[in-house]
């Protein structure tokens, strides 16, 4: 006997007429969580009063797989403009699992949950994770791999000066070349030196400094126990001083290169970094399908770091990049 599946009928009531019943919850504070498989704009729509009173402090949704593509991706921009309108900032960690900086948001092509925050809250600088082994994320809450979306958001990214996080909080993003870097770099360290690795990734400059080396890795989120979470293009920096920063394939990350190279100064009388360097043959936008915010030549990167006060004590070619060893001026 063939089953006949039937549909399940439920009542449906906007938040405003949610509240609108219950006397008691007039006039508190709310906080709102919303994962509605795509109909997060018609939720906020009917919280129209809500939003309005200002007694929401913070309100989460979910940007999901729904908002990639027409009609939903201009369904969540006129969201995004909505929650703007009422006063929030919006916001996106690295990653569900990891934590980390808090970040500006941008719409990507992968899932998230979009933080949005009232002037009630005071923020902290990052949000970190509980201990315990690092997974690499789902497919759908990692960073699209198609250079063409890879592009679109770094033009997007660099409107609001956001990093690409999402991207550095997915442990398979980390590894490519980071061994043949560090083991070039770590030559130039000294036995015994504390090192700031910012940028640290998968932290492999660290396998390959000596064991007498004091090691500080910073980065976006916390791959181990130690080390700072912030976010450098938040000109957010660590305050201590140590007697090398270590800066490899950064800086084509970074918007504002001199002001991070003064902060390195500030820190360390020395510095390793790699970088890409621009060329007359360049193609720009595979720059920016890499994820790369800026296209410094040779003359204007070398021009870069000693306005910054550091002088070039050697360079040297390093597959794809040029590396730099430089001592601060004493001058």
């Amino acid at each position: 006997m063939q089953q006949v599946a039937r549909g399940l009928s439920v009542p449906i009531v906007t938040l405003d007429g949610l509240l609108a019943e219950r006397d008691g919850l007039q006039g508190r504070r709310v906080l709102i969580k919303i994962d509605v498989e795509g109909f997060e704009p018609q939720t906020v729509s009917g919280a129209a009063k809500l939003l309005q009173s200002g007694l929401v402090a913070a309100l989460v949704w979910e940007h999901g797989r729904a908002f990639f593509e027409e009609p939903g991706k201009s369904a969540a921009e006129e969201l995004i403009t909505a929650l703007r309108d009422y006063g929030f900032t919006l916001h996106q960690l690295p990653s569900h699992e990891l934590g980390g900086a808090l970040m500006p948001f941008v719409p990507a092509q992968h899932v998230c949950n979009v933080i949005c925050l009232s002037g009630q809250f005071k923020t902290y600088r990052a949000y970190n994770r509980p201990a315990g082994p690092i997974a690499r994320p789902g497919a759908s809450n990692r960073a699209s791999g198609d250079a063409g979306d890879r592009a679109r958001l770094t033009d997007a990214l660099a409107k609001v000066g956001g990093s690409e996080s999402v991207r550095w909080a997915d442990p398979g993003e980390l590894t490519e070349g980071s061994d043949n870097r560090a083991r070039r770099a770590a030559k130039h360290i000294p036995a015994g030196s504390s090192v700031m690795d910012l940028g640290a990734g998968a932290m492999r400059l660290r396998a390959a400094l000596s064991q007498e080396c004091k090691y500080l890795p910073v980065d976006l989120v916390r791959f181990a126990n130690a080390g700072e979470i912030l976010d450098l293009n938040q000109g957010q920096f660590p305050e201590r001083a140590v007697d090398v920063v270590a800066a490899l394939e950064l800086v084509q990350y970074i918007y504002d290169v001199p002001a991070l190279l003064r902060r390195c100064a500030a820190a360390a009388p020395n510095l390793i970094l790699s970088y890409p360097l621009a060329t007359a043959g360049n193609d720009l936008d595979a720059r920016r399908r890499a994820g790369w915010f800026n296209d410094f030549d040779e003359k204007a990167f070398i021009g870069m770091l000693d306005a910054a006060g550091w002088k070039v004590e050697l360079q040297e070619s390093a597959e794809t990049s040029e590396l730099f060893i430089c001592r601060r001026n004493s001058t």
